[in-house]
């Protein structure tokens, strides 16, 4: 099912690249908050939500932020997996052209469009998809990677068993200890590429939490993306993606959540700021509320007292 408003090929052919969120119901209004802060600086690029359900007001406000929605219905999982079932998917329906994929849970701080020339993909450029590597360090798969399991003090030879098992695969510890671990929040590059890299990410992922040996693993995206481009690395040409497109505090400033404020002055130079674990944070909430209200755009009452009734539980 498709609603909002409809995106031409020739206007897709003029923008830059077409931006696509995705989410489950439940964070509808974080997405619709990180659009607002999209159209402050760009009101023209094509937007794609891909959502599970269709929330109350999707199609009054679809139409006024100029996104197109696609809803994608999937049963039979918790949300925290059905989240990364939908993005994953919406991937796999990446248009041709550059594609920028946010997610939901992000503040724009700048014009999208400055990414094609800060941080260019293509032959001349000789990058096909561009991703967050450090942040602010390298991670590994036996750092925090290591948190894709639900026993964390699996040895690294374990480890190494249990995903080529799992995934069919004959790596060596080594391999994996090599293996880049990408942040999947924004993902920029080209949609055939996409469509390749997601179509295989979404059967691995499939296979994670739906396999016999499910219960060994944390029900998330990133895992299963790393074993992708692992596989794909001699077709497939990924470069990082500056800092400045994916700050999130909880890594780059290690911010723990709701312990501290942000600093304006740190946000400078951020062009998309992913609130991550930050996102409930009070001043996270005032950020995106003020984003909302300088669009003309007020939270429903059932949202409001929704999030008094955590705050009030948070401070108990």
């Amino acid at each position: 099912m498709t609603l909002g408003t409809e995106v031409t090929d020739s206007a897709s052919a003029a923008s830059p690249m077409t931006v696509t969120f995705a989410c489950t119901h439940s964070y509808f209004w974080l997405a619709v908050a990180a659009i607002c802060s999209l159209r402050a600086y760009n009101r023209d690029v094509p937007v794609q939500l891909f959502l599970d359900e269709e929330p109350e007001e999707l199609v009054r406000i679809a139409a006024r932020l100029k996104v197109l929605v696609r809803i994608r219905r999937i049963p039979e999982h918790d949300e925290h997996t059905r989240s990364r079932l939908l993005k994953i998917q919406a991937m796999t329906e990446a248009p041709s052209g550059p594609c920028l994929h946010i997610d939901a849970d992000t503040l724009l701080l700048d014009d999208v469009a400055a990414l094609t020339t800060q941080s260019p993909i293509g032959p001349s450029a000789g990058v096909d998809v561009r991703m967050l590597l450090r942040r602010p360090k390298v991670q590994t798969l036996w750092t925090n990677g290591r948190y894709n399991f639900t026993d964390t003090g699996l040895s690294r030879e374990r480890i190494t068993h249990l995903v080529n098992g799992t995934f069919g695969l004959a790596y060596t510890t080594d391999d994996f200890g090599t293996m880049h671990c990408w942040n999947s929040g924004v993902i920029y590059g080209s949609g055939t590429v996409l469509r390749r890299i997601a179509t295989r990410w979404l059967a691995h992922y499939r296979r994670m939490v739906t396999g016999p040996t499910r219960e060994h693993f944390v029900p998330n995206d990133q895992l299963c993306l790393w074993l992708t481009l692992l596989e794909m690395r001699n077709v497939t040409h990924i470069s990082e993606l500056p800092l400045r497109w994916n700050f999130m505090p909880g890594r780059a400033l290690r911010l723990a959540p709701g312990t501290a404020e942000l600093d304006d002055e740190e946000l400078t130079d951020i062009a998309i700021l992913h609130l991550s674990v930050n996102k409930d944070d009070d001043w996270a909430r005032r950020r995106r509320d003020a984003v909302l209200a300088a669009a003309g755009i007020t939270l429903p009452d059932a949202v409001r007292h929704r999030r008094e009734e955590n705050q009030t539980r948070q401070s108990r």
